[in-house]
């Protein structure tokens, strides 16, 4: 068994916010979830990804993971503060 392709990066707000539109034009968007700390909110649909957007970018949340379909294959970005107006993000394929 070989182990999933993982990337990562750290993005600024501008970055952020091409990040999520990229994502909401895939149109392949199947959950958000919301970290709250070390705990997590029960994933939630694709209508959420506003309310999401902007409490990443207020800071109300310390991160969020992103879960779509692009291109046939199933990706997670995982989204975590990384300080004032910067943001660590982790992608990860699932199921290649």
């Amino acid at each position: 068994m070989s182990l999933p392709e993982v990337l990562e990066g750290t993005l600024d707000a501008a970055g952020l916010e091409a990040l999520l539109d990229d994502i909401a034009a895939t149109g392949g968007l199947l959950a958000v979830v919301v970290r709250a700390g070390r705990q997590a909110e029960p994933a939630r649909g694709p209508a959420a990804l506003p309310e999401v957007r902007a409490a990443l970018l207020d800071g109300r949340v310390p991160g969020a993971q992103l879960r779509y379909v692009f291109e046939g294959q199933e990706w997670w970005d995982t989204v975590m503060s990384a300080g004032p107006g910067r943001w660590r993000v982790v992608r990860i394929a699932h199921g290649a």
